[in-house]
């Protein structure tokens, strides 16, 4: 019986086994792949929010624009156009006999008002700088031949030629004022 017993026994354990085996786990045992999950999540979250977190951007340095440094011009006043005298001349073609009329105005910049009502009067037919203006103009474009006055370059030489003889007949003095542009009106080769 002792064998009878120790089986009963043996086979009270063993169905104590099976019972524990086929017990519904618990509820700790049911949560417990859910909180590792979490975990693991909110871990890797956190460590990715890290490592990807974008530098904060520098500190913003406010530096002033450096102040222009001033020129002779800017003690002058807006440009004012002035017209100057309509000239016909002969050119200096020698095959045959050619003619320009050219109708000009130059850009001017002057110290003051009273310089610039100046200047204006200066270019007018009967103003101080007229003959002086007149002559210059003719000297320069009849030495001119009607091939170089055709071309663009031709034209921009004579305006920097112009320039350059008209600027010491208006200002004697640089300070009171300058030539800033030439501009042809009329220009005319025939």
């Amino acid at each position: 019986m002792v064998d009878a017993d120790s089986a009963a026994k043996a086979g009270g354990d063993a169905s104590k086994d099976g019972a524990e085996a086929a017990a519904p786990p618990s509820a700790l045992n049911k949560l417990f792949p859910f909180i590792a999950g979490g975990a693991l999540s909110v871990g890797l979250g956190v460590t990715a929010g890290i490592v990807t977190q974008p530098e904060p951007p520098p500190p913003e340095v406010h530096l002033e624009a450096p102040k222009p440094v001033p020129t002779p011009f800017d003690q002058l006043r807006d440009p004012k156009v002035i017209p100057l005298p309509t000239l016909i001349v002969n050119l200096a073609d020698t095959s045959a006999a050619v003619s320009g009329k050219l109708i000009v105005f130059v850009q001017v910049r002057c110290k003051d008002e009273k310089i610039e009502s100046d200047k204006v009067q200066a270019c007018e037919k009967g103003g101080a700088s007229y003959p002086a203006i007149r002559d210059a103009l003719i000297t320069l474009m009849s030495g001119k031949q009607s091939s170089d006055l055709k071309t663009p370059r031709g034209k921009e030489q004579l305006k920097l030629e112009l320039h350059d003889k008209l600027n010491p007949i208006l200002f004697s003095d640089p300070a009171e004022g300058t030539i800033t542009a030439i501009y042809f009106d009329e220009f005319l080769v025939q």
